[in-house]
């Protein structure tokens, strides 16, 4: 769990340095507390389910969370 707590404000980073946009701040920050809710009912249900849903939230976050970056990058 500490691990997805500290998953929002490093997510929400390149905002702060102004690599990204509010596009960007809005999807990653839907993305870390999906990312969230899903390691806390993993850590409140222990299920094979629940870690199956876990891990698909951790393979299609990194991917949207680029793409955004590369959709809401500064200059265009």
């Amino acid at each position: 769990m500490i691990y997805a707590f500290l998953l929002v404000p490093v997510s929400l980073l390149p905002t702060y340095l102004k690599m990204s946009g509010n596009v960007y701040l809005l999807g990653a920050a839907l993305l870390s507390s999906t990312y969230l809710y899903f390691g806390f009912r993993i850590a409140a249900e222990r299920t094979r389910f629940a870690a199956r849903k876990v891990l698909m939230t951790s393979i299609i976050y990194l991917p949207l969370l680029y793409g955004l970056m590369l959709v809401d990058r500064p200059g265009l």
